[in-house]
């Protein structure tokens, strides 16, 4: 086994975990959310966010 792959496995998971621990926290606590990407917040539509996020894409290339 590739010892990279394992290293890139672990961090997955880890990233995995953290965003778990950020929802978990955020349904404890709605009254404070943790602060995250503008296009992660509630108030925008799901569609706009997936437009922004192409947006940015586009920029970058």
């Amino acid at each position: 086994m590739n010892p990279n792959y394992d290293l890139t496995c672990i961090r997955l998971l880890f990233t995995d975990f953290c965003v778990a621990v950020l929802i978990y926290i955020n349904r404890l606590n709605p009254t404070k959310p943790p602060k995250m990407p503008d296009f992660y917040s509630k108030p925008r539509l799901k569609i706009n966010s997936l437009k922004y996020k192409k947006d940015k894409l586009f920029e970058l290339k």
